[in-house]
């Protein structure tokens, strides 16, 4: 009697078990497949994981048995606002953004302008260069300037020239000046009688003919003699001087033809000379500073613009000009585009070959722009993180554009988006992180 009392009383205990295991995995499992609803934000939770160690997941709140973190929420809705506009929105709590340094700035639509510098050069003013040249073959006979730099003056003799053809020019012209230099100045004065004019009385008519006919044949040749001279370098001054003092010149001079410095000679004493260039001469009063602007910052400068150069070695001195111009053929190489200032030299402190910093101060303009840093450039795109509220943040493609001082002009915007100027990186890691574990959001 006793034993049967003992195993009725085993076989109720078991079967107690059994219906409290029945009850409790009902209990279990509504409560697992009921929604578990975030009490600050009322947003439904699906699961929870680690940040760390995303391939962790848990169904209740805690922390990683691995790292001894937090667990964070993943939650419903993230994914359904992720697919419905196709971007990657993350979902960053105001705790983990403050963690991370995240700063926020603005995109801004207004007028901006941007201060340009670029290395300059100092060249020699093209339409200022000049070279002396002799139009005759001969001997040099005397030489002036023998140095490379000297500062030279306009009509200032630089060598003398000898040919034995001018020689023979010079003494023809000599020989037709008598009658035919008069008759040219008759010609240029009506109160003198021209060869028209009426013979004294008495004075027979056919000698009368033959001697206008000769004067006028001495005046051709006159002409003819100093066209002459002429083509091998004279001047015409020079021409009536010879004609007038019956003296020819047997070295002939050259002078130079402005003020400016000798930067290049070829010319020796004493030696063989050929109609080409002697000397060149520069006048240095302007210069040409040129600078190499690289494309991206050439687009914002125009011709007209005022520059300002500075020179390290001339502490304190600066130079202002306009601009002249931009030269429309671009460097294959370093895609730059030359720019060219023309500028004054007082005191010629200005020597081609000098090296400065020029500065150019675009002009204001209207352009969409925010901070350089808020722009995340991956190589093959632009990225800029746009706050959406609520602690999510979306990523945006952009185009770029010039650069004014430290904002940038952007396109694919809005005039006052809220974007992260700060932590990009570690938001962009957050984000590639998730995407390696199909996790679209959080």
């Amino acid at each position: 009697m006793k034993k049967n009392q003992k195993e009725i009383i085993v076989l109720s205990f078991i079967a107690a078990a059994f219906a409290g295991g029945f009850i409790y995995g009902r209990w279990y499992r509504g409560a697992a497949t009921e929604p578990v609803v975030d009490a600050h934000s009322s947003r439904r939770i699906l699961s929870y994981t680690c940040s760390m160690h995303p391939s962790y997941k848990s169904e209740r709140p805690g922390k990683c048995p691995m790292c001894e973190m937090d667990l964070e929420p993943v939650y419903a809705d993230d994914a359904r606002r992720s697919d419905s506009d196709g971007s990657r929105i993350l979902h960053i709590s105001p705790e983990k953004q403050q963690l991370i340094g995240v700063e926020f700035g603005t995109v801004e639509y207004g007028s901006v302008s941007n201060t340009i510098r670029a290395a300059a050069r100092i060249e020699v003013d093209e339409n200022k260069v000049y070279h002396v040249q002799s139009k005759m073959e001969g001997w040099v006979d005397q030489v002036y300037c023998t140095v490379v730099g000297t500062q030279v003056k306009k009509n200032q003799p630089l060598l003398t020239v000898y040919n034995p053809m001018s020689l023979a020019a010079q003494y023809e012209l000599i020989k037709h000046a008598g009658t035919g230099m008069h008759m040219g100045d008759s010609s240029k004065n009506p109160r003198r009688p021209d060869a028209q004019a009426t013979p004294p009385a008495g004075s027979p008519a056919g000698a009368t003919t033959a001697g206008a006919a000769t004067r006028t044949g001495d005046q051709a040749l006159f002409e003819s003699d100093k066209f002459r001279l002429q083509y091998m370098g004279f001047d015409d001054e020079l021409i009536m001087t010879i004609a007038r003092s019956g003296t020819p010149i047997y070295n002939l001079p050259i002078y130079s033809p402005a003020d400016g410095f000798v930067i290049e000679r070829n010319v020796l004493p004493k030696q063989k000379m050929s109609p080409d260039t002697l000397y060149t001469i520069a006048d240095l009063s302007t210069v040409y500073v040129t600078a190499d602007l690289p494309e991206y910052e050439a687009s914002a400068v125009r011709a007209g613009q005022t520059a300002s150069l500075s020179i390290p070695n001339l502490a304190g001195s600066a130079f202002k000009a306009k601009i002249d111009s931009i030269l429309p053929i671009a460097d294959p190489v370093s895609h730059t585009l030359k720019l060219r200032v023309v500028m004054a030299n007082p005191n010629y402190k200005l020597k081609p070959g000098m090296y400065g910093d020029l500065e150019i101060q675009s002009a204001n303009i209207r352009r969409l722009t925010v901070p350089q840093e808020a722009i995340l450039d991956s190589g093959l795109k632009r990225i800029v993180y746009v706050d959406r509220g609520d602690g999510y943040i979306e990523p945006k493609e952009v185009t770029t554009g010039q650069v004014f001082g430290t904002r940038i002009e952007v396109a694919g915007l809005k005039e006052g988006d809220r974007i992260v100027i700060s932590g990009n990186f570690l938001i962009d890691s957050e984000s590639q992180l998730k995407a390696s574990r199909g996790i679209r959001g959080q």
